[in-house]
């Protein structure tokens, strides 16, 4: 009887830790693994919408370099994202389904920072813009 119990224990803490870590994993604030989100009040907030292949509006000017939050809302059915490849490395927005909506918290550094949806075919055919920051 002892026994049981032991393994019956050793069976619920493994299930609790498997389940500790996968829901670990679906926690994180960027949607993707490596970006940390800077701390502090962001400058400013610049809304991006998604649709059938663009950002609305496309082209930003920021006046000056520090924390802004990024959102992005999908006006459209289907699925978009918001990335600046090695630019901004693990920065990730993800919107699925008209009037979703997922924000971040970026560092912007004085320069120009081109953005894009990275679902395949989705820059090529335009889907993309920029931030200058001055």
């Amino acid at each position: 009887m002892t026994r049981r119990r032991a393994g019956t224990a050793r069976t619920v803490a493994l299930v609790i830790a498997a389940f500790a870590l996968v829901a670990g994993a679906c926690g994180s604030s960027s949607g993707s693994s490596g970006y940390k989100e800077p701390v502090g009040a962001p400058l400013q907030t610049i809304s991006v919408q998604s649709g059938n292949l663009f950002f609305k509006p496309d082209k930003f000017t920021v006046p000056q370099p520090g924390i802004y939050e990024l959102k992005l809302t999908n006006t459209q059915s289907g699925e978009h994202t918001l990335v600046f490849g090695s630019k901004v490395p693990g920065f990730r927005l993800d919107v699925v389904g008209e009037g979703s909506t997922q924000q971040l918290k970026i560092n912007l550094a004085k320069g120009k920072y081109t953005f894009w949806c990275d679902l395949p075919g989705h820059r090529a055919a335009g889907m993309q813009g920029t931030i200058t920051v001055q």
